[in-house]
């Protein structure tokens, strides 16, 4: 059992008990799928981003810290970002995501384009130390 804790701009904090490990819970949100922990939304208007405090799970909604305003990023954006981090490729993302691989392609060369980053190793790496997406380095230490 594992709890999740739901931290959001707009509800106050939601605390969910769930049968699955945590790791496999950060796995699954940081890829683009929490609809199955949060529920569906017909045009998804937030992005969720996981981390695994001990055995337990918070979720976050990411935000542009103000200090980057200049660099806004839509809930897709966010999607895809956590989506890539975690290992997946354009092909998986924009079958998770329901959206075809030509809008991902495009979404992450525009945001390339964006951030003046010459790959997508170099816009990982500038959004990562931003604090815009959050990589999951415990799978790292496993």
């Amino acid at each position: 059992m594992t709890q999740v804790f739901v931290f959001s701009d707009t509800d106050p904090l939601r605390i969910l008990e769930l049968d699955e490990r945590a790791d496999q819970i950060v796995t699954r949100v940081n890829q683009g799928l929490w609809e199955c922990y949060l529920g569906f939304e017909n045009y998804p208007s937030q992005s969720w981003q996981a981390r695994q405090v001990g055995k337990a799970v918070l979720l976050t909604n990411p935000q542009t810290p103000e200090a980057f305003a200049d660099f806004k990023l839509d809930t897709r954006d966010f999607q895809i970002l956590q989506a890539l981090i975690s290992g997946l490729n354009v092909d998986q993302i924009a079958w998770y995501l329901h959206i075809s691989t030509r809008t991902v392609r495009s979404r992450l060369k525009n945001m390339q384009i964006t951030f003046r980053a010459e790959t997508l190793y170099v816009l990982i790496a500038l959004v990562t130390a931003m604090g815009l997406i959050f990589p999951d380095l415990g799978s790292v230490y496993d």
